[in-house]
Order: structure tokens, then sequence, then C-alpha cells
């Protein structure tokens, strides 16, 4: 059986039992038919790649080079624009690229918070229902009631953790709130991964 698969990467064999194998030659010198490049060795996905031969250093550039001669044609400005209204993006000429977070115009908030009058849990608790607008740096959620006194008690013996957490998506949540007996008093605070609060939002509002 010919177990070749035309990748100089690769080491070809077969198996006895299980067919076909190839095991990547990770670090041998090979050639990806370049004149741009140089020092070419295979990588440890299985792709032949090289050092280019036509770099001014700056990685905000990208630099072209024709693969038939090797002659640098000049470079062109990197496009770090990420499509996001929520960063700002820069590149550095070491870094490259980056995509820092626009609080202001993204903030982390929680919105929506409102409050059912019954649940599955039987009478006198209720549904807690709430939206994250962006999660960027998220932990989880506490839920606190206020009491007469002022005194924040929490509700979750653990905290509520985050479906989006860095992503800079919201998502929906939903939290059951034993004998509750109205939703004034009661408030969503946004836990960061630091583990401090980012901010308490409510009163959540009474819903059908």
């Amino acid at each position: 059986r010919n177990c070749a698969d035309g990748n100089p990467c690769t080491a070809d064999l077969c198996h006895s039992q299980f067919g076909c194998q190839q095991t990547i030659l990770s670090g041998i010198p090979c050639n990806d038919a370049s004149l741009c490049t140089r020092d070419d060795r295979c990588s440890s996905d299985a792709t032949c790649t090289g050092t280019p031969l036509c770099s001014d250093g700056d990685a905000c550039t990208t630099d072209r080079c024709d693969s038939a001669t090797g002659a640098c044609q000049g470079q062109e400005p990197v496009n770090c624009d990420d499509l996001s209204a929520c960063t700002v993006d820069a590149c550095d000429p070491v870094g490259g690229c980056s995509h820092a977070i626009d609080f202001g115009a993204c903030p982390q908030e929680v919105i929506g918070i409102t409050l059912s009058n019954s649940s599955p849990s039987g009478r006198g608790s209720g549904s807690l229902r709430w939206s994250s607008a962006h999660e960027w740096n998220l932990g989880g959620f506490n839920v606190l009631v206020y009491n007469q006194q002022g005194a924040a008690i929490r509700q979750n013996d653990v905290l509520i953790p985050c479906f989006e957490c860095v992503t800079g998506e919201g998502a929906l949540y939903e939290f059951i709130v034993p004998k509750h007996r109205s939703g004034r008093g009661i408030f969503v605070e946004l836990i960061g991964r630091d583990g401090a609060s980012l901010g308490t939002f409510g009163p959540a509002q009474k819903s059908p």
C-alpha cells in the first residue's frame, strides 16, 4: 500500500492495524519553493516555512516579494481593523496589531433586570432575569437583596458564572430568588475575573 502523502514534512508508514500513518518531522530542512524565504524548515503543523528575505523589520507593514525572482517590491501597511466598535485599533512596529477595549463605547453593565411573580421553585420565590451588555473581563455575578437597614445580603451561595466572560458579547441569565416580596431591593453585582466588584445594577423591575 502506498502511504506517501507528498508532504516532505511527514514520515509516511503503514501500520498493520491502523493503516497509513504520518509522523510530523518538525524542525528538519525543507524547501517551500519560494525565492522570498531562506532557512526553510518544517513546522509543528507539517508545513514548510522559511524566514522572509525581504523584511524591513516593521511589524506594521507587509513586505512584498517576487517569489519567482526574490526581488523586493516594497511594503504595504498592515490592516489592524478588527471590525469591532468596542476596540481602539493600533499598531506597534515591534508587537504588531493591538486592540484595546473601549469601555466608554461598550461598557460592562447589567441591563433588563426583571423579577417574575412565580418560579418553578414554588410559592414565594421568583425568577430574576437580566442581561449583560458586554463581557470583557468578567468572573461572574452576585444577586444582592438589601434589607431595611441598607445591608446587602447575597442570595447565591457561589458566584454565578458568566457565559461570555472575555468575548465582548452579552448573554441572558436567570436566577431563582427565594421568598421575595418585591423587586425593589434586588440588585445584580458584576464581579471581575480578579474578584473585584465592577458595579451594582438595579433594582429589579417586577414583571408578570
